[in-house]
C-alpha cells in the first residue's frame, strides 16, 4: 500500500516517518520523500494514529489528489535541486509534465491556489535556499554555483538571489 506523506522533503523526515513506523509495528517496504509503501493495507484506525503521531512533526497523510499532486510537485523540486548538475536541463514545466503526467498549466494553477505563490515563485524560493546551502559550505565559487543551478550568468544569479534575500551571494558568504 503506498501511503503519501504531505512536506517529507529531507532525510530527517524520513527517520521521523521511519520510527512512527516502528512504533506503530508497522512492516514497510520502502520510504522515499513523501511516499511509505507498506508490505499490507492499513486499516483506517492504524492509518488515524499513524497521521496523529506525524502531524506532531508536523507530516501528515494526503488523501486529496490535488494536494498529492501538490506534494509530488514539491519533491520533485527539490529532488531536482539536490541533483545538481553542470549541464542544462530541461525546463521545470517540461520535467514537471514528464514526471506528473499533467498538464503544467494544471499542475501551477491548482499550486497557486493551494500554496499562495506561483509555482514559478515557489522554484526560485527553493533554488536561493539550495545557493545558500552551497555558498555556506565554500565548496564551489560564486561561478560554479551559477554554472550548476544553470543560471544563465553570474549576473543573472546575483540579482535573482539578491531579489529574495536583500544581499548578494558574496555578501551572503561572508555574513555566514
Amino acid at each position: 500500500m503506498k501511503v503519501l506523506i504531505k512536506n517529507m522533503v529531507s532525510v530527517r523526515c524520513k527517520m521521523i516517518v521511519e520510527g512512527a513506523l516502528d512504533i506503530l509495528n508497522i512492516e514497510y517496504e520502502s520510504i522515499e520523500l513523501g511516499i511509505i509503501k507498506t508490505k499490507k493495507n492499513l486499516l483506517q484506525d492504524t492509518l488515524e494514529v499513524l497521521n496523529n503521531l506525524l502531524k506532531t512533526y508536523e507530516l501528515e497523510i494526503i488523501y486529496d489528489k490535488e494536494a498529492i499532486i501538490i506534494e509530488k510537485t514539491k519533491i520533485l523540486i527539490t529532488q531536482r535541486l539536490n541533483t545538481v548538475t553542470d549541464s542544462k536541463e530541461e525546463s521545470l514545466g517540461s520535467y514537471l509534465s514528464k514526471e506528473l503526467n499533467y498538464n503544467y498549466q494544471y499542475i501551477a494553477k491548482i499550486f497557486s491556489k493551494s500554496q499562495g505563490m506561483t509555482l514559478h515563485k515557489y522554484f526560485i524560493f527553493k533554488k536561493i535556499e539550495k545557493i545558500k546551502q552551497l555558498l555556506f559550505t565554500n565548496a564551489f565559487t560564486i561561478s560554479e554555483i551559477s554554472e550548476k543551478m544553470n543560471f544563465s550568468n553570474i549576473s543573472h544569479l546575483s540579482f535573482q538571489f539578491k531579489k529574495e534575500t536583500g544581499l548578494t551571494p558574496t555578501a551572503y558568504r561572508i555574513s555566514v
